[in-house]
């Protein structure tokens, strides 16, 4: 008889096998996501933080998990697994309800899907408990492409981050995610106590955040945009790339991107990728002009509080 247990600190070492599993499916599969909003959600080490895992337990198993963290209004999942590859996709459903149930009427984003399971499956499972489906983009950039050259905005000198700079990039971040279709995610994170994604990505040390490729823009006293660079092994990622919407439309953005794509050229990166929202034809148009290419899509699930919703 199956049974849902909450786990934390010392417990979540129980969830060892299945994290390893998680990791082999991401290695098949895809990467573990690096990008803007769950940069600071991935678990490579369980470390008994603020972090429980939702663990669905058969005879003292664990059978799948959620592993989440609250807030006053929300819940951030960062990761979620199921084992037992005959009923998995019941599995699921039972995991995803339950939190659901239990944390109602808070909003809950969930990060990337299950790795190594069917991608349909789990949106129609997501769909069903009454989440919105927010897709988007990996893109890649090989080395080998040249960079056409790109005019320098006028009005804009460009700086390297220093520690004075954190208050500012916070509220760049508030007002370039206004009305984006990230923002519930970005509520999220903040409502749960995490760090701001940005600070996450610049308060790395030097074996995550490149910071020689990483840039901020500004307009007098005004920081106008930035791109943050993250890197893993050979690989670069953009894992940010923001402009104020008072600044759009001055070709900031573009030379931001350009800056980053000049830079890997002396450097010993063989291809950069980034992820990009669906819904941003803007970004993606600017993304395939500059020779990036469309990888596979990514997904997350936000439950939006309020939403009509089906019992189970």
């Amino acid at each position: 008889m199956s049974e849902f247990k909450i786990l934390q600190g010392s417990q979540l070492s129980n969830l060892g096998p299945l994290l390893e599993k998680y990791r082999e499916g991401q290695n098949k599969f895809g990467e573990m996501i690096i990008g803007p909003f769950w940069v600071n959600l991935v678990v490579e080490k369980i470390s008994g933080g603020d972090e429980k895992a939702l663990a669905l337990m058969e005879h003292g198993q664990v059978e799948g998990f959620v592993i989440y963290k609250t807030g006053k209004k929300s819940v951030i999942s960062s990761m979620v697994y199921v084992d037992r590859l005959e009923s998995r996709q019941a599995l699921l459903s039972d995991l995803i309800f339950h939190l659901r149930d239990m944390h109602s009427p808070k909003s809950i984003v969930f990060g990337d899907p299950i790795p190594d399971m069917d991608i349909e499956y789990q949106k129609r499972i997501f769909l069903s408990a009454g989440f919105k489906i927010l897709e988007r983009y990996k893109m890649e950039f090989s080395a080998g492409y040249n960079v056409k050259e790109v005019e320098r905005p006028p009005g804009f000198t460009f700086k390297k981050y220093s520690k004075n700079l954190d208050r500012k990039i916070v509220k760049l971040d508030q007002r370039a995610y206004r009305d984006h279709p990230d923002e519930p995610i970005f509520e999220a994170l903040a409502d749960a106590g995490s760090s701001p994604p940005s600070l996450r990505i610049v308060h790395s040390d030097s074996s995550f955040f490149e910071k020689s490729l990483s840039s901020f823009a500004f307009s007098g006293a005004d920081l106008a945009g930035a791109v943050y660079c993250t890197h893993v092994g050979s690989e670069l990622w953009i894992s940010n790339l923001v402009v104020d919407p008072h600044f759009r439309g001055k070709g900031l953005g573009k030379y931001l991107l350009f800056k980053v794509l000049r830079g890997m050229k002396s450097s010993a990166y063989r291809r950069c990728v980034l992820l990009v929202s669906a819904d941003n034809y803007t970004a993606l148009q600017m993304y395939k002009k500059f020779r990036f290419k469309l990888k596979r899509n990514r997904f997350n699930f936000v439950y939006h509080t309020g939403q009509g919703v089906k019992s189970h």
